[in-house]
């Protein structure tokens, strides 16, 4: 801890014992209790849908937007992310249904998705971590390298590694179909949380 600590006064309240539910600001604007975690997933997922409805307007332009469309896909698997950590929402399972959702709307595997970023944990900054193309090599890398790091995954270079988490991959389709988690999405089309 260091000397003197000043992580009140950069948080305005006192911090929260490891362990402790989060604190969450007050139910505002929606109504909604968690408010913040709700607010989270909806200024992610309204852009993304409108600009994928936008794309088909702009005729010959619509690859202008791709980068946009990209971004906030990108965004929408931060959100994810919290859910795999389940600290997205007080509810474990309203945390794991809401990222099993988000993984719909980007066509991730949930389950995979959840599986290969805690792997990622086990394994982090050695050879194996299946997240480590984000961030291995990058010490060091000059500004080509780094440059060309950024550019990759525009380009397509990063699909072979997106593959494992995607709903397409064959094996993540043949475990949602054996699980019944594909008839129990349609079934739940308005779910009641």
């Amino acid at each position: 801890m260091p000397h003197p600590n000043r992580l009140s006064e950069l948080l305005g309240r006192a911090p929260a014992r490891i362990g402790c539910a989060p604190r969450l600001p007050a139910p505002a604007k929606l109504g909604l209790p968690g408010t913040y975690s709700w607010r989270a997933v909806l200024r992610n997922v309204i852009p993304f849908f409108v600009l994928l409805l936008a794309a088909p307007h702009l005729d010959s332009w619509s690859w202008a937007l791709s980068p946009l469309i990209g971004l906030f896909a990108y965004r929408i698997t931060i959100v994810m992310h919290d859910c795999i950590h389940r600290s997205l929402f007080r509810s474990p399972p309203l945390n794991d249904r809401v990222g099993k959702l988000l993984g719909c709307v980007t066509g991730i595997d949930f389950a995979s998705f959840s599986r290969q970023h805690l792997l990622h944990h086990r394994l982090y900054g050695r050879p194996g971590d299946p997240q480590g193309f984000h961030y291995l090599g990058l010490k060091g890398a000059t500004r080509a390298a780094f440059a060309w790091h950024l550019l990759r995954p525009l380009l397509g270079f990063n699909l072979r590694h997106a593959l494992a988490e995607s709903i397409l991959r064959p094996r993540n389709l043949a475990a949602a179909a054996r699980s019944g988690e594909i008839l129990r999405w349609r079934r739940s089309s308005s779910p009641s949380w």
